[in-house]
């Protein structure tokens, strides 16, 4: 059964992300939500499964495409998006 899923560090090393930074996302609404079901925790590893792992890979990527074409760009960051971008930007260093 474990063919069919993933460590949180597994997933981080194939989208080049911290662990952390993955955490993070799990935890905040609606990722939270959407995931709990796809998160199991054998011999107290947390694994995802593959359904999960298609939910995070693409959060992730719109996050760093995000910022890269507002930097590109020089797009000023405004209200809620300024936080998501400065927040993406800490969690990365």
């Amino acid at each position: 059964m474990k063919e069919n899923l993933k460590t949180i560090s597994q997933i981080a090393k194939e989208i080049d992300i911290s662990e952390q930074e993955i955490r993070k996302y799990i935890k905040q609404e609606p990722l939270n939500k959407v995931l709990s079901q796809h998160i199991q925790k054998i011999d107290g590893v947390e694994y995802i499964d593959n359904k999960g792992k298609e939910f995070i890979k693409p959060l992730i990527n719109d996050m760093k495409a995000l910022e890269t074409f507002m930097e590109t760009n020089e797009i000023e960051y405004g209200g809620a998006l300024k936080k998501i971008a400065q927040d993406f930007k800490k969690n990365k260093k």
